[in-house]
C-alpha cells in the first residue's frame, strides 16, 4: 500500500511543478488593439489586458510595480490586482485574466514584494523596480 502512495505522489507532483512562472509584462510585451492594451501570459488560457484611462495614452515606456492582495488565509496566497505602467501620457493598469476571471495565484519570489499597508488597514505587496519580470507568481487555480 506505501508503494502505491508513493507511486501516486510522484506522478502527481510533476502536474504541480508543471504550472508556468508568471511575471508582470515587460513593457515591450504589451500591444495596444483599439484602444484595449494586451499581453500574452505564461498559462494556457491566461492573458494580461488593460484599457488606459481616457486622456492616457501613448507608447509603454516603463515597468512602475506589481500589486498583490493576500487572502486572509496566507500571506503568500491571494490575487495579483495589477501590474501599472507609465505610458507617454499617464499610466496602465493591466490586470491578470483567466477564462473564469482573475486566478488565484501563489508569489514565487516573495524577496520582490513588499508587504504594505494601505488605506482602512488594507494590507497588500507591491513589487517595484525596473523589472517586471522580478514580480512572479504562479498560478494555483
Amino acid at each position: 500500500m506505501r508503494k502505491i502512495i508513493v507511486s501516486l505522489a510522484l506522478l502527481a507532483s510533476p502536474a504541480a511543478f508543471a504550472q508556468a512562472i508568471e511575471h508582470c509584462p515587460q513593457p515591450s510585451s504589451i500591444v495596444e488593439r483599439h484602444g484595449v492594451h494586451v499581453a500574452p501570459a505564461r498559462s494556457s488560457g491566461h492573458e494580461w489586458i488593460g484599457i488606459a484611462a481616457p486622456g492616457n495614452g501613448g507608447a509603454v515606456l516603463r515597468f512602475d510595480e506589481g500589486v498583490f492582495y493576500p487572502d486572509e488565509a496566507s500571506a503568500s496566497q491571494g490575487e495579483v490586482a495589477h501590474c501599472s505602467y507609465k505610458l507617454e501620457r499617464g499610466h496602465l493598469d493591466m490586470a491578470y485574466q483567466g477564462e473564469a476571471g482573475r486566478p488565484k495565484v501563489a508569489l514565487v519570489d516573495t524577496n520582490a514584494w513588499v508587504r504594505e499597508a494601505g488605506p482602512f488597514g488594507i494590507v497588500y505587496y507591491a513589487c517595484t523596480g525596473k523589472n517586471a519580470a522580478e514580480c512572479t507568481f504562479r498560478k494555483i487555480f
